[in-house]
């Protein structure tokens, strides 16, 4: 119809009514442009509100299991105190035993550093990283998959390390594998030994404390990871609040 109008406008030599026309083109189409773009704008903000929130949820349980994995790491180094204490004395006290088997039990088992990567490898494969639009938020997310890949790759040399002194005192022991721990918090066997034979060999202890530095290099490096998580948590906390309003709580051990 607009077109009629026009070729008609034209014939006519109506070149005011031509110009009017083409004005009312222009602007009907950069209205509909610009709707297009309001719209995708909305539907890319929508989406980004959708990960941050579910960003946070992974940080969430990422710092809490980190915090999980550090005790247990930690209860491992007392354990294993306990171990090079008695293995000194040669001589395990009663109030000891249950932990002195427990830290055998448990000699060198490192968790790998925590990182869900759920939201993370969705807005990958979507190629929708860049959505994201607070420049402080993808840096310090860049960070973290930095730090979390490096101490990811040095885990596999920690475990081999650590398998190497374990099958040390491995060779030294036996499980009984009817029997679990008595006031062990995890499934461990109980383990049968010969304290006098444990002590003659240095090289048990001197494994004991290599695994024992091992652990604790885990916790000093795990604790970095943490405070990067725990970071990471109030800037998408107040991205959130200032743009959207939404304002989000959690519970657990990371807060």
């Amino acid at each position: 119809m607009l077109l009629r109008r026009i070729t008609k406008h034209v014939k006519n030599e109506n070149w005011f009514a031509v110009f009017i026309d083409f004005i009312i083109v222009v602007v009907g189409v950069f209205i509909g442009i610009q709707v297009a773009n309001w719209n995708e704008t909305r539907k890319d903000d929508a989406q980004e509100k959708d990960y941050l929130i579910r960003l946070h949820e992974d940080f969430v349980a990422n710092a809490d299991g980190i915090q999980r994995d550090n005790k247990f790491h930690q209860q491992q180094v007392d354990d294993q105190s306990i171990l090079i204490d008695s293995l000194t004395e040669c001589k395990v006290k009663p109030e000891h035993e249950m932990l002195f088997q427990r830290g055998i039990n448990q000699l060198g088992y490192i968790n790998p550093p925590r990182f869900m990567r759920r939201t993370l490898n969705e807005m990958t494969a979507s190629g929708n990283l860049d959505i994201i639009k607070n420049e402080a938020i993808r840096d310090h997310i860049a960070e973290m998959i930095f730090n979390v890949e490096f101490r990811d790759g040095v885990s596999d040399a920690v475990m081999r390390t650590t398998e190497h002194y374990r099958y040390i005192v491995e060779e030294n022991i036996q499980y009984d594998v009817k029997t679990t721990l008595k006031g062990s918090f995890s499934s461990s066997l109980a383990v049968i030994y010969d304290i006098n034979k444990l002590c003659e060999n240095p090289k048990i202890a001197s494994a004991v404390s290599a695994i024992s530095l091992t652990t604790l290099e885990r916790i000093s490096a795990y604790n970095e990871l943490l405070e990067m998580y725990q970071a990471f948590l109030p800037k998408i906390e107040d991205e959130l609040f200032n743009r959207w309003q939404v304002s989000i709580e959690h519970s657990g051990e990371s807060k």
